[in-house]
């Protein structure tokens, strides 16, 4: 929810002003136009945020057209949709 927060605040930043604003240093947000593809269709990314609450596991990138691809260190892209929520604890514990 926090990383999702994050994006919105850039795109509006991004859309007003051409540029993003990082708020704080407890997360990191940027402008990036690479491509990622998830089960065979290209997404052309937009902003990319990296949360210290990810503990360094990945990104989460914005679409152009606003969809929400995780980018976990060593795994596949995964697509984040609105009723996509994450596991209280990890695999394992």
């Amino acid at each position: 929810m926090e990383a999702r927060m994050c994006l919105k605040l850039a795109n509006d930043d991004l859309a007003k002003s051409g540029s993003v604003t990082n708020y704080n240093d407890s997360w990191k947000v940027w402008v990036n136009t690479s491509v990622v593809n998830v089960n065979g269709t290209n997404y052309g990314c937009k902003l990319m945020v990296q949360v210290h609450k990810f503990y360094n596991e990945g990104t989460l990138a914005q679409t152009t057209n606003d969809v929400l691809i995780w980018l976990g260190n060593g795994k596949p892209p995964k697509l984040i949709t609105a009723d996509y929520r994450p596991r209280l604890f990890p695999p394992g514990f």
